[in-house]
């Protein structure tokens, strides 16, 4: 049985205790972490804090949702069959300074190299016969996931870890035979 995030943190209030990548979780109020992958290092996810933790030669990484950037662009025209950047015109989260808005490209700001999870979400305004979207790195299309026709929505998600200077960009193409809009929004943590 999955313990409530609300549950969780009442027991982390009563141990006392920051949660760590080691502790399991019990009736007696500490936490479990879910070992995601390994190898070079080692990956937690910590959903009820939107936490991912990564440890890698001694050293623990953190992303949650006051690192990052979180941004949206409302209704960019698409032309069919056209690979085309999404050009980013909101803020919705940027602590970090990663953009001022308005650009296609991000670039990993100075001193925050890192794993970071990388999450793009597309929503056509129309049906498409068939859309894909890729995130660049430094320029290559690395990570690349398909349309859910159903509900004429695509999205991608990776894990990579980043270094100062690094870019990251979106693309998107379908082939509707027609011009079609897209709302979209990128998460990186």
């Amino acid at each position: 049985m999955m313990a409530t995030g609300a549950s969780i943190l009442r027991a982390r209030r009563r141990s006392g205790k920051p949660w760590s990548p080691s502790a399991r979780h019990s009736s007696s109020g500490t936490m479990r972490s879910t070992k995601f992958a390994s190898g070079a290092g080692s990956v937690w996810i910590r959903s009820d804090l939107n936490q991912l933790r990564y440890r890698s030669n001694g050293v623990t990484y953190t992303a949650g949702v006051n690192s990052g950037v979180i941004l949206t662009d409302a209704a960019q025209t698409i032309t069919t069959a056209t690979l085309t950047p999404i050009t980013w015109g909101t803020e919705v989260s940027d602590p970090d300074g990663w953009t001022s808005g308005g650009i296609a490209t991000l670039t990993v700001p100075a001193g925050l190299g890192r794993p970071y999870v990388i999450t793009y979400n597309g929503s056509w305004n129309l049906s498409t016969a068939s859309a894909a979207c890729a995130i660049s790195i430094n320029g290559t299309a690395t990570y690349v996931g398909n349309d859910n026709a159903q509900f004429n929505t695509m999205s991608v998600t990776a894990m990579r870890t980043l270094a100062a200077g690094d870019t990251i960009s979106v693309s998107v193409i379908h082939a509707a035979g027609a011009n079609r809009d897209i709302v979209s929004r990128l998460e990186i943590h």
